[in-house]
């Protein structure tokens, strides 16, 4: 057997008429005590005797192949997990027995943690070789994760939601969220950080990890009232803010005068642009304007035709406007209306104006 650390044999025995006073010479092979290869060797020895006389005998030595083996793995689905194994392929001999350091027996070891192992493989004449293998985990995770979030819409809601599309080796996979909620989807969730423990069927774990933040980007909407034309005698223009229209909960303390003056000062005249702007929570922007426009006074020219003569009635007076804001309005002392008053008689007369402004 290939497992002897030597080969012991005797000299070969010399029968002769004559006394052998020589020892016999090995002329082919390996001396007594020595390590022989795999195979067959022939060992040949030679006898003279004194009167020249020569014999030779010869046996041979064989060594069988000796025993050799492989040891083959597959890995472990995850670190923590013991689901990898070992399988000894025997080579040359004749296998007996499996010792597995880990103490299981048999050519395959299984539920194999990964680490380091070793076994011992004994033929069926008692040769030994002992051989180490190691466990890893699989080099691809065994568990995929691809997790789309939805925002939430404004700063107080909790309409955020998160959605785990998995994909793995050991399907199925639990998931259990860190709020104590279960399953691939959640919904209804505040601004936050939120964690997803998955576990395949094979054991293995994986955290995923998704934070909810707040994505408000539809910018508010302002409607100005209209434009307001008014005359100098009602220069102190009041009016109201811009209705605001937004997705989220509006605030009037961030609406802004950006241009023009407050409700209720008296404007100058001309026009005078009121430009509002409003920055909701999230920094999103919108803005109206409108105009006052305030009218300079009227003025005013009168022109007269006398009477033609005493007791005669024929008088005329005529009025003519420029500025101011119209329509306007004029009434005589006579009780005449209109820009002009016919049929007056010697006299004097006044006449009130009123402009488009009261």
């Amino acid at each position: 057997s290939a497992c002897a650390s030597a080969v012991q044999f005797g000299q070969p025995q010399i029968i002769d008429n004559c006394i052998a006073v020589n020892a016999p010479i090995q002329i082919t092979g390996l001396p007594s005590g020595s390590i022989f290869p795999a195979g067959t060797t022939m060992q040949t020895f030679s006898y003279t005797d004194p009167g020249g006389n020569t014999s030779t005998c010869s046996f041979s030595i064989t060594v069988t192949g000796g025993l050799s083996f492989e040891l083959f793995s597959t890995p472990a689905s995850c670190a923590g997990v013991c689901n990898g194994t070992a399988t000894v392929t025997v080579a040359g001999g004749q296998a007996a027995t499996y010792h597995w350091s880990n103490g299981q027996n048999g050519f395959k070891a299984t539920g194999l943690c990964p680490g380091a192992y070793s076994v011992t493989v004994t033929d069926a004449v008692g040769c030994s070789l002992t051989q180490s293998i190691t466990i890893v985990a699989a080099a691809t995770p065994p568990i995929s994760v691809n997790a789309t979030i939805t925002p939430v819409g404004c700063a107080g809601a909790c309409d955020g939601a998160v959605q785990l599309d998995v994909t793995g080796i050991n399907l199925p996979v639990n998931v259990l969220w860190s709020n104590g909620a279960s399953g691939n989807a959640l919904d209804g969730l505040c601004p936050g950080d939120y964690a997803a423990t998955l576990t395949d069927a094979a054991g293995c774990t994986q955290t995923q990890f998704a934070q909810i933040i707040v994505q408000d980007i539809q910018a508010p909407v302002l409607n100005c009232q209209n434009n307001i034309s008014t005359g100098y005698c009602n220069a102190t223009v009041s009016f109201s803010p811009p209705q605001i229209t937004d997705n989220c909960t509006i605030n009037l303390q961030q609406l802004q005068l950006i241009s023009g003056l407050p409700s209720g000062s008296v404007f100058p005249i001309g026009t005078t642009v009121q430009t509002y702007r409003y920055t909701d929570n999230a920094g999103n922007t919108g803005q109206c304007s409108f105009t006052v426009t305030v009218h300079a006074p009227a003025t005013l020219s009168l022109a007269a035709t006398n009477a033609s003569c005493a007791g005669q009635c024929d008088g005329l007076a005529a009025i003519s406007v420029s500025g101011g804001q119209g329509p306007f309005s004029v009434q005589w002392s006579n009780g005449a209306s209109g820009i002009n008053a016919g049929n007056l008689c010697a006299g004097f007369y006044s006449a009130t104006i009123t402009d488009g402004s009261g």
